[in-house]
């Protein structure tokens, strides 16, 4: 009977330590997929903050879009240009039909002009792809 309980009893170990060696392992992968969420999350807040766009001339058939902030503009195709007009709002990408932009990576400090084919007054918002926007109201 000695025998037996030490058997159990090592059996009973062994299952503890592989228990815990089990918890311990998921609970270290879960932490190292929080520090990276948290590591991605402070480098896209880092991006928005050193993002800043402005309107700084519109014509009848162009507008002037400077960055003003410290982070270039990358994937300028994708911008977001909401039009309202007639009482509703229109989305349009740069890429789209009836918008060009003569650049497609805006720098610090630098400007693009993007044409467009409206021929009344209109308010207009740029919205970058990082969610940073930049307002105006034209005649």
């Amino acid at each position: 009977m000695g025998f037996a309980s030490i058997v159990a009893t090592a059996i009973g170990i062994i299952l503890l330590i592989v228990t815990a060696y089990v918890l311990v392992s998921g609970v270290l992968v879960a932490s190292e997929t929080v520090v990276a969420a948290q590591k991605d999350m402070t480098a896209i807040q880092v991006e928005m903050l050193g993002t800043s766009l402005e309107i700084t001339e519109a014509t009848d058939d162009n507008l002037t879009v400077t960055n003003t902030g410290s982070e270039p503009i990358r994937d300028f195709e994708n911008l977001d240009i909401y039009i309202f007009q007639d009482g509703e709002w229109t989305l349009y990408r740069t890429s789209s039909a009836g918008w060009t932009a003569d650049k497609t990576y805006l720098n610090p400090g630098k400007s693009v002009v993007i044409s467009h084919n409206i021929e009344s007054s209109f308010e207009v918002k740029i919205v970058t792809p990082n969610g940073i926007s930049a307002y105006g109201v034209y005649p």
